[in-house]
């Protein structure tokens, strides 16, 4: 199928021609694939004719031996400059003004920058109304946190990421816990990243948390208040006994952490709880 395609410093993207050929029964929808995901580009000559005009078919593989997720039939000359701009983003950087290095020509802060003076173009009486691509209290809203029923609230300890600079400023924590305890749980927890509410069926009451590894260490510290909110996270499901808990660590990993003053969750303290360890490999193993 003919069509164009894009580069960005955040994806390739590939639109189908908006006239199809007649003899297409429908038009292929598009293809985007980011850059950071593609592990390395396949080439195959289709003519033995060396010319800029010779066409290559590019194959486009992405990581963890993903297939192709996209192939492009592609003149000789324009093969090589697509390679070259890959590439380019790909290599490990040796300079702090290379692609992977450089945070200020990162496309988040590209795109906020152009938000930013798009936003300031808008009329002050339009401007509330589009403030915010996100709302996170109109999310909650739709996950049924608003229900005097529900067993969560919102809480706004975080508004001024004073109680955990790495978590966003509402947070989401059992009903049955103050405040006051939610301050004292973040403590026993790594870089203070405690038990929240990540996701929520809106219709029910089966929910996602996350949080980071407790100060245990070589000592097997305990939190009563760390206790206590697992324990409500578990009473927020009526249908349930027991609260699954999934360390993406490797079980060595995270016994090794114990020396570091960290570990994990162990069954003789944190009860009606089950751990399971996942096995993946740090991050400097998995890229």
């Amino acid at each position: 199928h003919p069509g164009t395609l894009f580069m960005t410093n955040l994806r390739l993207l590939w639109e189908p021609c908006s006239d199809p050929p007649v003899h297409t029964d429908e038009a292929p929808a598009p293809v985007s694939v980011p850059i950071f995901s593609i592990e390395r580009l396949h080439k195959r000559k289709l003519t033995s004719v060396a010319s800029a005009d010779a066409e290559v078919l590019l194959e486009l593989l992405q990581k963890y031996g993903a297939r192709s997720s996209l192939s492009v039939l592609v003149a000789a000359s324009h093969e090589q400059q697509l390679s070259a701009h890959v590439h380019y983003y790909l290599e490990t950087p040796t300079r702090a003004e290379q692609p992977r290095a450089n945070v200020n020509k990162s496309f988040a802060v590209l795109h906020a920058s152009v938000a930013a003076r798009d936003q300031a173009l808008v009329p002050s009486q339009q401007r509330s109304a589009t403030a915010r691509c996100y709302d996170p209290e109109v999310e909650f809203h739709r996950q049924g946190l608003n229900n005097p029923l529900s067993h969560w609230r919102i809480t706004r300890l975080n508004e001024n990421y004073e109680l955990c600079s790495t978590y966003p400023a509402l947070l989401v924590v059992p009903r049955a816990v103050s405040d006051d305890d939610v301050v004292r749980a973040a403590a026993f927890r790594s870089g203070r990243r405690l038990p929240v509410l990540c996701w929520k069926d809106a219709y029910g009451v089966a929910s996602i948390c996350r949080s980071s590894q407790p100060m245990v260490g070589m000592p097997k510290s305990r939190s009563a208040h760390d206790e206590d909110l697992l324990q409500a996270i578990v009473d927020t499901n009526p249908f349930g006994e027991q609260l699954q808990i999934i360390d993406c660590r490797p079980r060595v990993n995270a016994q090794l952490n114990h020396a570091k003053g960290k570990g994990y969750e162990h069954a003789a303290e944190y009860k009606n709880t089950n751990l399971l360890f996942m096995g993946i490999e740090n991050i400097h193993v998995m890229r």
